[in-house]
């Protein structure tokens, strides 16, 4: 591999691992895909988001959100530099061996099968509109 490639590029494949630990705690997970879904600096790659406005939006204690920040750092998602007061937020980045962990990981694939009509479900155009034909099961009989 020449490079990592950027959290951008691995963000899901990050989430589906983090979301699957089940080393981790629940707060602890919450806590992470809350900063990653709604704080993450795309361009940076860290967030910024306070203790309490973590707290707040997750509906968990502040002490809570220590905890599940200090878990989330020595299980190895996160690297974090502790602010020094007011003013002074927390920095969070995925850590870069989670980021290698996830741009390692195999990409699933779902089956998706195509949609097909089929004779109970016939459709019709009446009056501009796609409208299932009358007496089709499927249909609200008033």
């Amino acid at each position: 591999m020449s490079g990592m490639r950027p959290f951008r590029d691995l963000k899901l494949q990050w989430l589906q691992q983090l979301s699957c630990d089940k080393g981790l705690s629940d707060s602890a997970r919450s806590v992470a895909l809350y900063i990653i879904t709604t704080h993450l600096n795309g361009h940076t790659e860290k967030a910024w988001p306070s203790y309490q406005t973590i707290a707040d939006a997750t509906g968990k204690s502040v002490k809570t959100i220590q905890r599940a920040v200090r878990e989330l750092e020595v299980k190895g998602w996160f690297e974090v530099q502790r602010g020094n007061g007011v003013g002074h937020n927390t920095e969070y980045r995925p850590s870069a061996a989670s980021i290698l962990r996830a741009s390692d990981a195999p990409k699933r694939r779902t089956k998706l099968s195509p949609f097909t009509l089929t004779k109970a479900v016939k459709f019709v155009r009446k009056g501009g509109q796609i409208c299932p034909a009358k007496g089709d099961k499927y249909v609200h009989q008033t």
